[in-house]
């Protein structure tokens, strides 16, 4: 059976990566407050600090963490630069996915989030039923989930 393709590959493409800043954006994006600041001192690896920054700040403003190799050379920059780094120290491969993993755990708990259970998922279900039930269209119905999941 086919899947059915509810997103365009662009609007895929905007789902699935970081946020575009302006400067002023940008500056309010990575601002964080205390409570990451205090984790991320607990980094060693400046590496490590500044995916972490990266990632809390695009979780702040996109609800969800992002693969490093999707980072934004500005947002580098500008993060590495505040940590008092050098930006060309940065780069995906030097930072491991089960490191980032871990971090994203951190700041989905510092941002008040948690695991979704059985009982989160029923929910879910009982939101989507009056859109399906709605005939509504199918990128309707996976926005709304999506709004459900960080309501």
């Amino acid at each position: 059976m086919p899947r059915m393709q509810i997103l365009s590959a662009a609007e895929q493409h905007v789902f699935g990566t970081p946020p575009n800043f302006n400067a002023a954006q940008r500056k309010a994006a990575f601002d964080l407050p205390g409570a990451f600041q205090t984790a991320v001192e607990k980094l060693r690896d400046p590496i490590h600090q500044i995916g972490f920054w990266l990632n809390a700040g695009y979780f702040r403003n996109g609800l969800r963490c992002f693969e490093s190799e999707d980072f934004h050379a500005r947002d580098i920059a500008h993060v590495a630069t505040r940590f008092g780094h050098d930006p060309a120290l940065f780069s995906p491969a030097a930072y491991p996915a089960r490191s980032r993993q871990r971090h994203c755990k951190i700041i989905e708990n510092l941002s008040g989030f948690r695991a979704m259970d059985d009982g989160h998922e029923a929910r879910l279900v009982e939101a989507i039923d009056p859109h399906v039930a709605a005939h509504e269209r199918p990128k309707v119905i996976f926005y709304a989930a999506v709004e459900k999941l960080t309501a």
